[in-house]
């Protein structure tokens, strides 16, 4: 599984680069300066424009107050920008430099500095800059001696900066040599509204919106901001983690038997479309701000719990932890995928389903109960309605968290959307669910669509496959169920314990599987392949040794018997969470699935479809992709391109 993973992993980042061409958001031109007239000096026009640098430095100066852009203020810096700005006026060139100074982690300077300089430059004729085409010279500036710098020692007089084939190197604070960068459209926005021109919008029209959310209340988990390759990075480093499982079940095991009192905390409980052909926005971001925080909501037996969850949208990253932000245009509301291993959780950083963010939107991720700061409770799977519950709570204080702490409001026209594949595509439909029945709330956040992939809208469907195919690809899934169906319906299975639904030969090593899942740190294919060494199967026709197992093999033959009184309770359970009836939904329902998906049976999109004819469409890949791992990359490739 682990190399399907990587391949996703180099799809998702070979798309986030520069230029994205599917995406609803325009990337813009790297050469920010224009092409030289003939009729004038070629460098002068070559660096014509904004260009700055940022550079950590400390100490304390005196500079003007951003506040009012005319105090005098004396300031204890930890970071400088400089700005030049080379303008043009013939004969003689003039510019502006702009030094801003930046206070501890604050994300826009609270002082700056500017002076005005004329400036003359030369440009190397050699014949290699001739017959390749390079642009080498030297820019003199001559800085004027009316310097609005308030302590003039500190003003710069003169300076000569080098250009070699579009950079510039100068000498920055305190004499260190910098180089400097020509700036693009969205640093030039920003640079314009440092000082106070332009680029400024207005506040947010929702207020109908903002007022029902005057009780929800959450609390800041951590808030940072990162670049596409760390996100990249935590990602696989989750994905990719290796285990000495034997070494680490053993450690397990005897932290089993030790008495409650020296447990550790390890020790785990039981039990229409998208369209892009006018977008929003035309910027593509180079890095991410994510806020994790906790926020109320219920579990399985309504009790107030609290949960974690992620929101995070585009920004350009500036220099290390500074960035700017710019206003996203739509909101979106992700269901993640089945996860066995709290670091593949959102607010964890390992979420796959993170690498799906673009600039034009607000996406808001949580982690469910069971991951996170829920890590010692069970994770209630395919627990539809409750998962649905828990997301729009997540949605809720998600947005507020925008709100508050985004320097930028949604796009006017902003629209509501929910995603998911696999677990997350069943939770996906729960969520369109719970919104077309709650048409009020619907409206008010603007809802249009939901985009679900190879999900268990059924369970029912999906056991009945897996009981007519009788082996079975993706082991976790039973006892994930089981686990989850226990605690959540008492009612109906309280007759039972857990263990009176599993094989006899299972039981023998059920107490190392529930270690594995309850301590929420390894990955469902590490557990996976656990169970396959526990029933082999070598030389076995019908059965792929390594790979499957048969249901029997964990389950007690009477549940896989669709007449026994075992069997019947368990799918009552699955009935209560079954997508296909019970509700009229009034907005699309986008699927997508692939028919060869033996992990969920594609019989669970066609049951949906045929329940719901006038609002569902179905589409599906080329069968050369149309497993259950391979259809959910394609599924969230197609999301990051903006193509749904």
């Amino acid at each position: 599984m682990k190399k399907f993973y990587l391949w996703m992993l180099a799809a998702i980042l070979a798309i986030s680069g520069p230029t994205t061409m599917l995406t609803s958001c325009v990337s813009n031109d790297d050469n920010a300066v224009p092409a030289p007239a003939e009729d004038q000096n070629p460098l002068v026009e070559l660096v014509r424009g904004d260009w700055y640098t940022f550079y950590s430095t400390s100490g304390t100066t005196k500079a003007w107050s951003k506040a009012d852009m005319k105090t005098e203020t004396t300031i204890d810096y930890t970071m400088v920008m400089d700005c030049y700005y080379f303008g043009s006026q013939e004969p003689v060139s003039h510019g502006t430099l702009i030094r801003y100074y930046y206070e501890g982690d604050n994300q826009l300077p609270t002082a700056f500095n500017h002076i005005f300089f004329d400036y003359t430059s030369t440009e190397d004729k050699s014949a290699a800059t001739e017959k390749y085409g390079i642009v080498k010279g030297q820019i003199a500036l001559n800085f004027n001696e009316n310097t609005s710098w308030p302590w003039r020692e500190n003003a710069p007089t003169r300076a000569t900066l080098d250009y070699d084939n579009g950079s510039i190197t100068a000498s920055g604070q305190d004499n260190q040599e910098i180089s400097l960068t020509a700036a693009d459209e969205q640093m030039t926005d920003y640079l314009d509204r440092l000082w106070g021109q332009g680029g400024a919008y207005n506040p947010s029209d929702d207020k109908e919106l903002e007022a029902s959310l005057a009780d929800v209340k959450y609390e800041i988990i951590r808030d940072t901001a990162m670049w596409k390759f760390d996100i990249l990075s935590n990602v696989y480093g989750a994905i990719m983690r290796d285990h000495d499982i034997e070494a680490e079940l053993e450690k397990m095991r005897n932290e089993a038997q030790k008495p409650l009192y020296l447990k550790t905390n390890t020790t785990r409980a039981a039990g229409t479309t998208r369209s892009v052909a006018d977008p929003k926005v035309v910027w593509s971001p180079s890095g991410f701000r994510y806020i994790d925080y906790t926020y109320e909501s219920v579990d399985e037996q309504g009790k107030p719990i609290t949960l974690s969850s992620r929101v995070c949208w585009g920004v350009t990253m500036l220099y290390e932890s500074y960035y700017d932000e710019f206003r996203p245009c739509d909101l979106v509301l992700c269901a993640h995928s089945t996860i066995a291993d709290d670091l593949e959780a959102p607010t964890l950083g390992g979420s796959a389903e993170t690498l799906m963010l673009q600039g034009d939107r607000v996406l808001i991720l949580p982690d469910y109960i069971g991951y996170g700061v829920t890590k010692d409770r069970v994770h209630p799977y395919i627990n539809h309605d409750l998962c649905a519950r828990n997301c729009i709570d997540a949605l809720k204080a998600g947005y507020k968290v925008f709100a508050d702490k985004c320097s930028k409001t949604l796009h006017p026209d902003w629209k509501f959307y929910v995603i998911g594949a696999s677990q997350g595509g069943g939770n996906a439909l729960a969520i369109h669910k719970w919104l077309d029945t709650h048409e009020d709330f619907a409206k008010l956040w603007r809802f249009e669509y939901s985009y679900c992939a190879s999900g268990p809208y059924s369970p029912g469907i999906t056991f009945k496959k897996y009981f007519e195919q009788e082996v079975l690809d993706y082991p976790i899934v039973l006892p994930l169920t089981l686990k989850a169906m226990f605690a959540a319906y008492p009612d109906i299975l309280g007759k039972w314990k857990e263990e009176d639904f599993y094989s006899e030969t299972y039981l023998q090593h059920k107490a190392d599987i529930d270690l594995m899942i309850s301590s929420k740190e390894f990955a469902s294919g590490d557990i996976n392949s656990v169970i396959f060494k526990m029933f082999p199967h070598t030389g076995e026709t019908g059965i792929k040794p390594g790979e499957q197992i048969y249901m029997t093999d964990i389950l007690n033959p009477e549940v896989c018997d669709m007449e026994s009184e075992k069997c019947k309770a368990l799918f009552r359970c699955f009935e209560k969470n079954d997508l296909t009836t019970g509700w009229t939904p009034t907005r699309p329902i986008h699927l997508y699935h692939g028919k060869a998906d033996t992990y969920v049976s594609y019989a669970n999109s066609e049951a949906v479809m045929a329940a719901f004819p006038n609002k569902a469409t179905l589409k599906e890949p080329a069968r050369l992709y149309s497993d259950h791992i391979k259809t959910c990359i394609l599924w969230m490739l197609s999301v990051a391109f903006g193509q749904w």
